[in-house]
């Protein structure tokens, strides 16, 4: 799908001259063709799964079914706060400007690149620790959970310190605006001392799922990902504070001072400053 993703989004893009439309069109039509032969081989040739196996007529399991939602719904729920712990960590950085905005997306994806074999430890994890848990092997489960961690810790701290070393380059590959590059820097080499735990995270959530405990991973995400992470991204963003230091001619006062182009300040936030400045009227 990767592959096809790129060649369907050189040709709409840059070819039928779309923009950003083909780049959407591009992704649609990689997903399109990657799924369909998928669903076509699971339901048709496959010994397992092929449809006309089926020698009785389908019947709903209940069991299965309940089991399966079980599962399910703490993993659907935590997608849903992983999604919209994104979105608000890019309104909050949004008024910092364009260049904060590029070279945080910039940065997060150069950032996958480094963290990608924590997610393959963590799909080895949850391979080991079912296989032992179902055999009743919970020795060897324990084993397995306290081998994949470490070895994800290590490998993940060895990607960190390579993209510490390495972050003018990474950055460099994905925007030639310096500004970018320079922002883009600091922000890899701040991340980098993340990645160790980063991993923990990875592969200790894999080996849950393996065990078949997705709740409790699913608190884990909602309470330290999500709203530690948004409310810290929220503090560490002066910009945010401008509504409380703006005087009531809508001028700066007091801000702190960062090296980020702050846009410019949005001009109904200064009338509602000015509002909320204005004494009530008594009668």
């Amino acid at each position: 799908m990767c592959v096809l993703d790129v060649i369907f989004n050189y040709l709409f893009i840059y070819m039928l001259h779309l923009g950003v439309v083909g780049a959407a069109i591009g992704t649609s039509m990689a997903y399109i063709s990657t799924s369909l032969p998928i669903a076509w081989m699971a339901t048709r040739r496959n010994r397992i799964l092929a449809l006309q196996l089926d020698n009785v007529p389908f019947k709903w399991v209940w069991d299965y079914v309940t089991k399966a939602i079980r599962i399910s719904l703490p993993m659907a729920i935590q997608s849903v706060l992983m999604s919209g712990a994104q979105i608000v960590s890019t309104l909050i950085v949004a008024p910092l400007g364009n260049i904060a905005i590029a070279s945080n997306s910039f940065a997060i994806t150069a950032e996958s690149l480094c963290y990608m074999p924590g997610y393959g430890i963590g799909d080895a994890a949850t391979t080991l620790v079912g296989q032992t848990y179902g055999a009743g092997r919970k020795d060897l489960c324990k084993s397995f959970a306290h081998m994949t961690v470490g070895l994800g810790m290590l490998v993940m701290a060895f990607m960190g310190l390579i993209m510490y070393i390495f972050a003018p380059e990474m950055i460099g590959l994905l925007s030639p605006v310096e500004s970018i590059r320079t922002l883009g820097t600091t922000i890899l080499r701040i991340e980098a001392f993340a990645e160790p735990f980063f991993a923990a995270s990875i592969v200790v959530y894999s080996i849950c799922v393996g065990a078949g405990d997705t709740l409790r991973p699913c608190h884990h995400e909602s309470c330290f990902n999500v709203v530690c992470s948004t409310n810290a991204c929220g503090m560490a963003c002066p910009r945010l504070w401008a509504e409380r230091c703006l005087d009531s001619d809508g001028n700066r006062t007091n801000l702190p001072r960062i090296n980020l182009p702050l846009s410019p300040i949005p001009r109904q936030l200064v009338e509602r400053n000015k509002r909320k400045s204005r004494p009530y009227k008594t009668a």
